[in-house]
């Protein structure tokens, strides 16, 4: 994360500070290095890192953060100005023409809309395709009815939008699998690595001791990422450890649904939220030899 802060102190931005709770309509304007102007560019997605004074840390809470200001360099970089608006902002109005727009899906058909036809529009999926990912992660919460007798609301619900059928071209967080989600409309989809928020030197890991223990690490959305299948499939391996690192009590209904298995069950031990910056974070990855996590429906999980 240093890279990220020393990016932000250099990339010669010129923006005002604001509030917190006026990032959805702010905006930051970022000069390209080089002399030659290639051209404007509209970045529409993660605002958040570009209002941060220079001592403070990019979040390292979601990958989006980082991804914003990596894309800023590299349209920098190409002699692009870019113009940095937050994915939630409403509000925008174009006070400039653009030759190039990167937007992340949820504001995509929008800002399309309002940079014109000779703008070249590229999308920034970080998800599987809306209609893949919410009936897949119905699925899963039916199922947990069937099992468990009890309906939970325990998936990441993906708003309607049409980024893959009004933009020219699109890049992606993900595999085969999850480009696969968009192929019906027939546009070009490159797949691309999730950034890391940080590095880490290797564990030195005593894999004799640690053979049996293993992590679910993840966010909300339990039964789309499979924790329910986690536990209780180690629930029935007394002979494997797992440890549970997410924000349970975020969802209180999974919480009490699981609660044998979270808290009763002796094998399995519920850590909860852990910031991947902490000590607590590089002990957990040098105690436990891997990671399950069965998750029906990603763009590029980050967590992983």
């Amino acid at each position: 994360m240093n890279r990220f802060r020393s990016l932000i102190r250099t990339l010669g931005f010129d923006v005002q500070r604001y509030n917190a709770n006026q990032v959805r309509v702010a905006s930051a304007n970022l000069k390209p290095k080089s002399a030659e102007v290639r051209g404007r560019a509209l970045l529409a997605y993660r605002l958040k890192p570009f209002l941060l004074r220079p001592e403070e840390p990019v979040p390292a809470s979601h990958t989006n953060f980082a991804e914003s200001v990596l894309m800023a360099e590299v349209l920098c970089e190409l002699g692009f100005e870019v113009d940095v608006i937050d994915f939630e902002n409403e509000t925008f109005e174009p006070r400039h023409r653009y030759n190039l727009l990167v937007s992340q899906r949820m504001p995509f058909s929008r800002c399309a809309g309002l940079v014109g036809d000779t703008c070249v529009k590229l999308a920034h999926l970080d998800v599987s395709h809306w209609l893949y990912n919410n009936s897949s992660a119905l699925a899963r919460c039916a199922e947990v009815r069937e099992r468990r007798g009890v309906a939970l609301n325990s998936y990441r619900h993906i708003e309607e939008n049409r980024a893959i059928e009004d933009c020219d071209s699109a890049v992606m967080l993900g595999n085969s699998v999850t480009s696969a989600t968009y192929k019906y409309a027939g546009k070009t989809v490159r797949t691309i690595p999730v950034p890391v928020v940080d590095a880490y030197p290797k564990p030195d890991k005593d894999y004799d001791r640690i053979r049996k223990n293993f992590l679910w690490f993840g966010s909300r959305g339990f039964v789309q990422k499979g924790l329910d299948l986690v536990l209780e499939a180690f629930r029935e391996m007394p002979e494997y450890t797992l440890t549970v690192c997410g924000p349970i009590d975020r969802e209180k209904d999974f919480e009490a649904a699981f609660y044998r298995e979270l808290y009763e069950t002796e094998n399995i031990r519920t850590e909860g939220w852990v910031d991947v910056r902490s000590e607590r974070f590089r002990d957990l990855a040098g105690n436990h030899i891997g990671l399950v996590y069965p998750s029906c429906a990603e763009g590029q999980a980050g967590a992983v």
